[in-house]
């Protein structure tokens, strides 16, 4: 009787005590991810490839993507800055990683030796031959324009006596052959001085000037690709290296601001408040920390059989007691309630 008596009295406690105008703090224990605000990886794959892409953890978006893509059989070399080393700091526009292609350097040699060769051969042609040579070419288109200011001379003579009947049709024609041998005179004799002044005819003097422009144009691209395979830091960051059977990686951390990936159970997301301190301390230590609720993902998922959607909480770094992707227990402060509140949402009981 007595133990009836008491097992009631401590239910009507219980009970009344839901009632009782004081409020309690609701939390909500999580385990969550911490990553850096960026994180940029430059990666070796084993077919020779090498991949850079930037990750912004904050909006889960992939910013930046660029392959190097080789051709077969090229052997492809990486020189990374001496100063790289695990931890160190980086700053934006670093020159991070030098990408060197034997093929890509042995055509680059070729076509400038190419290039030398051209430009030697314009220089040859238009040197010309020797003094005496020209002089000679000289003398001849000046005779040559002597001959037919003749010729022209006698066929207007001609030309008039032929109108008078002096002279038969047939000894004009001759005049005017003549003449119009003259003509052609002329020009093989400018055409001769051209080729003995240059060396070569204008129009082979013009053909390799446009083969040097032409490899001049393939150089620069091939520069400008060279250029590409130097590789810079897009972020500000710290330096860590992986190994991994799908490649080596180089990764620059952005640690100036640390984003929690925090899984809340989907019953309780309306209970979570934007803004709401996130408490955690590293394993090991008592030092505890407090990041800020920022944001929510837009989807729900499955996780250890509970239907979960991911809050976002985000702290200022850099702290050394924080890797990437490593597990941090926390708690999720989520306001203070009545008890009777508390004791809903603890039991996940809706009342009206």
């Amino acid at each position: 009787m007595v133990k009836s008596f008491a097992g009631l009295f401590l239910i009507i406690v219980v009970v009344s005590s839901l009632w009782i105008p004081v409020e309690l703090p609701f939390t909500i224990e999580s385990t969550a991810l911490v990553y850096p605000l960026e994180s940029w990886t430059l990666q070796k794959n084993p077919d020779g490839t090498l991949i850079g892409s930037l990750h912004n953890h904050r909006t889960g978006q992939l910013v930046d993507y660029s392959s190097y893509q080789f051709e077969r059989g090229d052997v492809v070399h990486i020189r990374y800055a001496p100063e790289l080393i695990p931890e160190s700091p980086v700053d934006s526009g670093m020159l991070i990683a030098t990408i060197i292609s034997n093929s890509l350097s042995a055509e680059l040699i070729q076509l400038e030796n190419q290039l030398m060769v051209e430009r030697a051969r314009l220089q040859s042609a238009q040197v010309g031959e020797k003094p005496e040579i020209r002089s000679e070419a000289e003398e001849q288109v000046r005779l040559a324009e002597q001959a037919i200011v003749l010729t022209q001379q006698r066929l207007d003579r001609g030309k008039e006596l032929l109108d008078e009947g002096l002279i038969a049709q047939a000894e004009y024609e001759q005049l005017l052959n003549a003449h119009q041998q003259a003509q052609i005179n002329i020009q093989l004799a400018k055409e001769r001085y051209s080729v003995v002044s240059t060396g070569v005819k204008p129009e082979d003097i013009q053909l390799i000037q446009t083969r040097i422009t032409s490899l001049q144009k393939q150089i620069d691209f091939q520069q400008n690709t060279s250029a590409l395979y130097r590789v810079f830091s897009p972020i500000n960051g710290r330096v860590r290296f992986e190994q991994s059977p799908e490649g080596d990686r180089l990764i620059i951390d952005n640690i100036d601001t640390y984003v929690f990936q925090v899984p809340i159970k989907l019953k309780d997301r309306a209970f979570v408040p934007m803004g709401a301190p996130v408490e955690w301390k590293p394993l090991l230590t008592d030092t505890l920390y407090s990041a800020r609720l920022v944001g929510w993902s837009g989807k729900a998922q499955v996780l250890n059989r509970e239907q979960v959607v991911m809050a976002q909480a985000e702290m200022a770094g850099p702290l050394d007691d924080l890797i990437s992707g490593m597990p941090v227990p926390c708690t999720v402060q989520a306001g203070a309630v009545t008890p009777i509140e508390y004791f809903k949402r603890s039991l996940d009981i809706k009342l009206r």
